[in-house]
């Protein structure tokens, strides 16, 4: 039976039973009911001493994430404990001494900053709940797991006031990690070689130069059937001929222009197109059921990820983020991302991460000097599969893709033959045995897929 399963049918009435009976009794004696001062000052400007710069380069790289595009209005506060944590009416209080430097800081930073400022859990299902399935988790994968609990976030649109609060609370007492969230990128590039002379979809055979030799898999019979396989990104054109549509293929944001369109729907083709005989390309795992999801919160979008699929089903996270020193890096390195994979991956799912287009060593020391990444050297089995990009089928690495000893495998990063839209970087080059016509992208093919993202 499926660690999920095990969960569903022994743990979760249980849990809830537990979740009810705690919040009706308390967990204990409050110790400080406003871990902080109890009225909060309703000043408008930041502090200008603490608005100023200091010499830490990390914290400033952070502050420049907030004045860029990529800010998504919000930070994510980690705390050191979450024992006896409570949030309520936008203020902390603890029952444990464990959290009390952390809530302290919290509410601390919260009074400076004033009005305009949001605190809510990062991950918005009970608390209760969270802290159960994370120890009937631990017991069942044999390792402690991280708590979700300790995320908060701190919704905040004035980006002065962002940075006035990530400064209040940068290595703050109980404060293990402060950093702004930020939009998540398309890990596709815009460049694609010649193939023409090369055969169609040549990365699916084992008698092809570099060949996965997936036919061997098809030929055992396994094509994805009854396995539910997710991706995730902006949008896709379900639509197109080469698809078999189901009621979990639904179309992304109505923001997304017709490059996300083109990227979505060149991952949804490698995936998994539809077998059409000698019509269109093959897709890897063509009977699986596809699902389409677009996300705007990165730990939200696992949460409900982690809730919906059963043990085995498959997840790919479509995204690499921008980092404060200047390149693209995994999803992974974000603090509260990795916390919820843990808790996924502990739980059944299989998740799959590009490594990103950052051209840069995962290994390299001078990417970890600060709590708010994620050490991936430390990560090296931890449960998330990370696929770097080569060139073609030539096994040699693609110079816009990261490396490093967290990376598991690499695969084709360029001229991949796959399902495409009209108006992007991924049409078809050189020589073809049919006209991509923009006025029919249900028809549309590009032999140019490329970057970590193919």
């Amino acid at each position: 039976m499926g660690i999920k399963a095990v969960i569903k049918m022994k743990g979760w009435g249980l849990l809830t039973i537990l979740a009810l009976f705690f919040a009706a009794c308390g967990s204990g004696q409050t110790i400080l009911s406003d871990a902080g001062t109890t009225t909060p000052a309703l000043n408008t400007t930041p502090d200008p001493a603490i608005a100023s710069k200091s010499n830490d380069k990390n914290l400033e790289a952070l502050v420049k994430q907030i004045h860029s595009p990529d800010y998504d209005n919000y930070l994510v506060v980690q705390v050191e404990s979450a024992q006896g944590l409570d949030l309520s009416n936008g203020r902390l209080s603890v029952t444990d001494t464990h959290s009390l430097a952390g809530a302290r800081s919290v509410n601390n930073a919260l009074d400076k900053v004033g009005n305009g400022v949001v605190l809510l859990p990062l991950f918005t299902q009970n608390r209760w709940l969270i802290d159960n399935v994370r120890r009937q988790l631990e017991v069942l994968n044999g390792k402690k797991l991280p708590d979700l609990n300790a995320f908060l976030k701190l919704s905040i649109l004035d980006q002065d006031k962002a940075e006035d609060a990530l400064r209040r609370l940068w290595k703050e007492a109980g404060i293990k990690s402060t950093y702004p969230g930020v939009k998540q990128s398309r890990a596709g590039i815009d460049t694609f070689p010649d193939l023409s002379t090369s055969p169609y979809q040549s990365y699916l055979y084992g008698n092809m130069p570099g060949g996965l030799n997936i036919e061997a898999v098809w030929r055992a019979g396994v094509k994805g059937a009854g396995v539910r396989l997710s991706d995730d990104e902006c949008d896709w054109n379900i639509d197109h001929e080469n698809f078999n549509r189901s009621a979990t293929m639904w179309r992304g944001s109505s923001a997304c222009d017709s490059i996300d369109l083109a990227h979505g729907t060149a991952v949804l083709g490698i995936l998994g197109a539809a077998d059409r005989g000698e019509h269109g390309i093959k897709g890897i795992a063509s009977d699986a059921e596809l699902v389409t999801r677009s996300s705007n919160n990165f730990e939200e979008e696992l949460n409900g990820i982690r809730d919906s699929n059963n043990p085995g089903d498959v997840y790919l996270w479509e995204a690499h983020i921008g980092s404060p020193l200047g390149y693209f890096v995994p999803m992974e390195m974000i603090p509260s991302v990795a916390a919820e994979m843990d808790i996924a991956a502990a739980n059944g799912l299989v998740i799959i991460e590009p490594s990103g287009n950052g051209s840069h060593d995962l290994d390299d020391p001078s990417i970890y000097t600060s709590s708010e990444y994620t050490d991936l050297r430390t990560r090296r089995d931890s449960g998330i599969i990370m696929v770097g990009a080569s060139t073609g089928g030539t096994r040699e690495r693609l110079s816009q893709g990261n490396y490093g000893s967290r990376i598991n495998l690499y695969s084709w990063g360029s001229g991949v033959v796959t399902t495409s839209y009209p108006n992007s970087p991924w049409v078809w080059t050189g020589p073809s045995p049919f006209v991509n016509d923009a006025n029919q992208p249900n028809l549309f093919y590009t032999n140019g897929f490329n970057g970590t993202s193919s």
